[in-house]
């Protein structure tokens, strides 16, 4: 190699160099007033980890790899939207289905892929004439594009089932809430497993992709492309359309050998695909190698196999992995050699992650990060607006002089969350729960706003408590039958009327009897049916559970006055469960409604405990002053049993649910997830209580219940074991506490 070609290789290296500086610290690239650098650490963006923030550390046996979605295009079929664009009419469809189309064209629609914790949005088009490959959409269809992708970091055992949802804007770009149109799944474990060809899209009976193509490296890394059937919102066995996405899907191995061969086009100056002595020097130096020259070259010198003083991608990949092996990768590897950013020690796998993503920087466009759910994002900016507007806890201005802790629609979880997150078990996706808009300001306005707190001190709390009682009486009624398929039509989606005993809508003859319906015994099986050691959800609900009462008003109730002793209504009986553990479940009123037993016994007592009905939903029991659990109607049934020894069962009533309604009686011996109950129409709340030591819950609904974060599980699921305390045992056949 010519001397000039040297002098240029060094005078990149020097670029590089005082580029990025070399001094201590960390943070932000900055100026110091020496005059110096200080460079940025090489950190992973939140956004990357499917499982949350609080997953950040990566270690390879733990790690599928990473995944690289890529959302291209969608094409919508007319005829079978035109319904969910505009509802059909008594008028004639014919007559305007000419300004439908047009408003079909100037409609703007985006794309939203949804995976665990995370939540991603394209940019908003409009129809295209053409796809990728020029041709018109077939069909009459509508198409769409995009080209927009993210990556993500995958866990095994964690999140891996991505939702990819199409919706339009809604009208005054989007002030009145954007619209979902169709949605399909994504499993991308599966790419890593060796079977990208059992991704399917979920919910849609028999679909599979079509026009599937793609390639497998064979050394960790599989890249496919394929067109997934999209399914209608309110009929999932109804195809609307579909969508053509790619995934490329690395394991830790694929990754690091793809890596180094990347990094050879850095230094390549001539093109020729190999790394000469000088090319190979400024390549190390780019990375920030602490290798003196001596050492750098007898590396050179390992790398060129063949002895043709030149080293090539395979070659290069090889000498690389070695280092690693070693351990050495740290002292070769000290900076990202694209933006320059200081890698963490003995962080390896990260520190490849961040590199090659630093590489892909610009090789495509990116899907918009930083939101949560897809309600997030296709919520109305005018709510948004008017929630930060009016509510101090949403981030109103009249809360900015006392410190305000919130965004302009923003989300947060618990008590800080301006609407309601749930982390769904099955999915391990956050969703929002459905409740009307304009119900979830009412209820802050009345149960975390000071005019609230007047309002049910000064009689609001017996308007709420008869309003239940004339509500319940016309859910009753004949009439209140109409009211079924609006139900079915508000929740579309949640209630699965096949899973029912009596499937069938129009033989319930009143709302109620359709709210507390029986389900199909295989609809719920119950885990680990012979193990009594084995804790079931008590409902299809929203959990909750706590080692301790502590850590319950620590991160969830958040009423002043809640005490065991009046959670009970007996001091004397609340002694018993001192120092024990607790499970809330919160049905909404698409839940199964009927209640079970989480643990095999005996019952002992049923004891009613008369109070008020306010709504038990989040944005009260994260109230100060509500106060929910201690001050509501509820009903209390003791249980013994031989391996957790005394367990309290409390059914607590809810706005617009009064009757609880009790389906065993004392005395009566009951097995695990065996039938307790069940409340008439709206939410309502289960309280179970444990003793010390007897209950040790599973770590993942640990872990949601402490960030103040609700998990979805349905009746019959495991939620723990029993601790081994022989404390609650002992309780059995002692003396009476109750």
């Amino acid at each position: 190699m010519g001397k000039g070609l040297a002098e240029r290789a060094a005078g990149i290296a020097g670029r590089v160099g005082r580029l990025v500086g070399r001094v201590s610290g960390g943070g932000k690239s900055r100026s110091t007033s020496g005059g110096e650098r200080v460079v940025r650490i090489a950190r992973l963006p939140t956004s990357i980890y499917a499982d949350g923030p609080e997953e950040r550390a990566v270690a390879a046996e733990g790690l599928f790899g990473l995944a690289r979605l890529t959302v291209h295009e969608a094409e919508l079929d007319s005829t079978a939207s035109a319904a969910a664009d505009q509802p059909a009419s008594s008028g004639n469809l014919a007559a305007s289905s000419s300004k439908l189309e047009n408003e079909r064209r100037r409609a703007k629609y985006y794309a939203v892929v949804s995976l665990g914790q995370q939540t991603f949005a394209s940019r908003r088009v409009r129809c295209s004439l053409s796809g990728a490959s020029g041709a018109a959409p077939a069909g009459g269809s509508r198409r769409y594009e995009w080209h927009e992708g993210t990556d993500v970091v995958l866990q095994r055992g964690g999140a891996s089932l991505a939702q990819i949802a199409i919706y339009k804007v809604g009208r005054v770009d989007g002030a009145l809430g954007d619209r979902l149109q169709c949605w399909c799944q994504l499993d991308l474990a599966s790419y890593f497993e060796g079977q990208p060809g059992t991704a399917h899209a979920a919910g849609t009976a028999g679909a599979t992709p079509t026009d599937s193509s793609g390639s497998d490296s064979g050394d960790g890394e599989v890249l496919r492309a394929c067109w997934l059937p999209l399914a209608d919102p309110a009929d999932a066995s109804r195809v609307l359309g579909r969508v053509r996405v790619t995934v490329r899907a690395c394991d830790p191995a694929g990754l690091e050998q793809r890596l180094w061969r990347r990094l050879l086009g850095l230094a390549d100056l001539d093109g020729d695909g190999t790394l000469s002595s000088e090319e190979f020097q400024s390549l190390l130096a780019a990375m920030g190698s602490e290798l003196n020259a001596q050492e750098a070259a007898a590396l050179f010198q390992q790398a060129d196999a063949n002895g043709d003083s030149r080293v090539d991608a395979d070659e290069l990949a090889a000498v690389l992995t070695l280092c690693h092996a070693d351990g050495d990768l740290y002292r070769l590897m000290r900076r990202c050699p694209v933006d320059g950013a200081e890698l963490v020690p003995g962080d390896d796998l990260a520190n490849i992650i961040y590199v090659s993503l630093a590489l892909d920087e610009g090789s495509g466009e990116s899907l918009r990060g930083g939101y949560t759910t897809p309600e997030q994002v296709s919520r109305s900016w005018l709510l948004r607006m008017t929630e930060w507007a009016t509510q101090p806890l949403a981030g109103a201005p009249s809360a900015l002089w006392r410190g305000n802790k919130y965004e302009a629609g923003g989300l947060r979880k618990g008590a800080a969350a301006a609407h309601i997150l749930v982390f769904d078990r099955k999915t391990k996706r956050v969703v929002e729960e459905t409740v009307p808009p304009g119900l979830t300001i009412a209820m802050r306005a009345l149960y975390q706003s000071p005019a609230g707190r007047f309002l049910l001190r000064e009689g609001g709390i017996k308007k709420l408590r008869k309003l239940s009682e004339k509500y319940g009486i016309y859910a009753d009624s004949p009439e209140s039958a109409a009211d079924i398929p609006k139900f079915l039509a508000t929740f579309k989606g949640q209630v699965d009327m096949k899973e029912a005993l009596v499937p069938e809508v129009s033989t319930y003859e009143n709302f109620n009897q359709f709210f507390y319906r029986k389900l199909r015994p295989s609809a719920r099986p119950i885990a680990a049916q012979g193990d009594s050691g084995v804790v079931v959800s008590a409902a299809d609900c929203r959990l909750m559970v706590y080692s301790s009462v502590g850590d319950a008003t620590r991160c969830w109730i958040k009423g002043r006055r809640f005490s065991l002793a009046g959670l009970l209504g007996d001091a004397e009986a609340a002694q018993a469960f001192e120092g024990g553990s607790l499970a809330i479940f919160r049905l909404a009123p698409q839940d199964y409604h009927r209640f079970h037993l989480p643990v095999g016994g005996t019952v002992e007592s049923i004891t009613d405990i008369p109070g008020e009905l306010m709504t038990v939903n989040p944005i009260a029991v994260n109230s100060s002053f509500a106060d929910v659990f201690t001050r509501n109607k509820r009903s209390v049934l003791r249980l013994s049993t031989h391996e957790y020894g005394e367990v309290a069962y409390v059914a607590i009533g809810a706005t617009i649910v009064g009757s609880i309604v009790w389906t065993l009686e004392p005395g009566q011996e009951v097995a695990k997830g065996g039938e307790a109950g069940y409340f008439a129409f709206g939410g309502s709340t289960i309280v179970v209580l444990f003793q010390r030591g007897a209950v040790s819950w599973d770590e993942d609904l640990v872990q949601n219940s402490l960030n103040s974060l609700e998990t979805r599980v349905l009746m019959g699921e495991q939620l723990g074991r029993h601790g081994g305390s022989t404390t609650a045992s002992a309780a059995v056949g002692g003396e009476e506490r109750w």
